[in-house]
């Protein structure tokens, strides 16, 4: 639930066409039931009812830097969001990973395998918009490839050492490893880096921007959002890392609003859930 005439609080207003009140931002307060609000769609949906109630609690702000505003809201308010991944303990560094694991990766750099090599002088260069490590420990486990901005996994699967079912097994119990701390895993087949780089670098790009997709993200609590987190912005729901999260106690008056249909409305900062039951939506294009 958010408050009124703070930072951040402005409703997104559609754009034209038949309830659609000329594209402004306008205080969450001033909305009426049959007014016409955009949704984490990117779509027209009207207002059901307006919700104002007193509260005394804990406050969430939200900023990023493709807005000015500071979003406020109740910790239990949800937001449309895509975690970034939680580190296993230590700093965000993946610091707590057993120390043997340093030799051994410099060990493996040294080793790499030619298609190893191939990739990494493409994924080095950083011409996919992220930066990759190489040898990367995560828990028990070094990846080949690892962006943490990116989410994202890349392992180099050569036929000899990842062809038998016991590799095969093994493979599946780590890619369950890297999935269960919110990563995405790619697996190249060393052949296909040989004869077509060209369509792996494609493969890798289009993996790397999932992250900032709507697709696949989930109604977070604010007070559960991290600073990394992605947030959803506009109508095209643009995906933006959360910059700042500043925590504060107030006591106010709050408002919310339910939305036919989509259960949510944007913000100039945001998407946010609507004050239904729901507590899951069904991404929509």
């Amino acid at each position: 639930v958010v408050p009124p005439h703070a930072g951040g609080q402005g409703v997104s207003l559609p754009a034209c066409g038949e309830g659609r009140g000329g594209g402004s931002l306008v205080p969450i307060e001033s909305l009426r039931p049959g007014d016409w609000v955009l949704a984490h769609d990117g779509q027209p949906h009207r207002v059901l009812r307006l919700v104002r109630r007193s509260y005394k609690g804990s406050m969430t702000g939200i900023q990023h830097p493709h807005s000015a505003a500071t979003l406020w809201l109740t910790a239990d308010h949800r937001v449309l969001a895509k975690r970034r991944p939680r580190s296993l303990g230590g700093h965000a560094n993946w610091s707590a990973v057993p120390f043997t694991h340093l030799e051994r990766r410099r060990e493996l750099r040294r080793e790499m395998t030619p298609p190893e090599r191939k990739l990494w002088q493409v994924l080095r260069c950083k011409a996919l918009g992220v930066k990759f490590r190489r040898q990367h420990p995560i828990g028990p486990y070094i990846a080949d490839f690892y962006s943490r901005e990116a989410q994202l996994v890349v392992e180099v699967d050569g036929a000899a050492a990842h062809g038998t079912p016991e590799a095969q097994t093994h493979d599946q119990t780590r890619d369950a490893f890297m999935q269960s701390l919110g990563l995405r895993v790619l697996r190249i087949p060393a052949a296909e880096i040989e004869r077509n780089l060209e369509g792996v670098f494609e493969a890798i790009k289009n993996a790397c921007e999932e992250v900032r997709s709507p697709e696949g993200a989930e109604w977070v609590e604010a007070a559960d959002l991290r600073k990394g987190d992605v947030v959803f912005v506009g109508p095209q729901r643009v995906g933006v890392r959360i910059g700042q999260l500043i925590q504060e106690f107030g006591e106010e008056e709050v408002y919310d609003l339910e939305v036919e249909g989509a259960h949510s409305f944007l913000t100039e900062v945001c998407a946010v859930h609507d004050c239904s039951a729901g507590r899951r939506l069904e991404l929509r294009d």
